[in-house]
């Protein structure tokens, strides 16, 4: 009588199940990925942050974002969301500082209340020169080019 030896082998681990793209290979962007990318863009990180962040190439997340307009959404808002807080801390801000107040509307209403004004158009300036100032402001521009 003969004996068979059979070597049992060990039952390799079952591997994660992977997110399929459309082409059916397996894509490394995991959940785990994805939330890390969202936090960074929830913070406005670029593309190329984001993706230093969560340890992966720039071509899987661009592979990955193509293939997933949801996902693609989703990134701009995120992005959009640091811009809505900081426009809140601004609004909070001009009900108490009124020189912040005027600086505010400087800048986004600068045809009603900026200091400098702008003019378009033609100005003559003959005449205000004496030739002989005028020729020393020719010869000092031609040194200094």
């Amino acid at each position: 009588m003969s004996k068979s030896i059979v070597k049992q082998r060990k039952k390799p681990k079952p591997k994660p199940t992977p997110t399929w793209n459309p082409v059916w290979r397996p894509t490394s962007l995991t959940p785990d990925i994805i939330i890390k990318l969202e936090q960074a863009f929830a913070i406005w990180a670029s593309d190329k942050e984001a993706c230093s962040y969560a340890d992966i190439s720039m071509s899987a997340f661009y592979n990955y974002q193509d293939h997933n307009i949801e996902f693609k959404e989703r990134k701009w808002r995120l992005k959009e969301k640091p811009i809505l807080q900081a426009r809140q801390e601004v609004v909070k801000w001009l009900k108490d500082n009124h020189e912040f107040s005027l600086k505010y509307l400087e800048r986004k209403l600068p045809d009603e209340f900026s200091m400098k004004h702008r003019y378009e158009g033609e100005i003559n300036v003959k005449g205000l020169l004496t030739e002989e100032e005028q020729q020393r402001i020719n010869k000092l521009m031609a040194d200094n080019l």
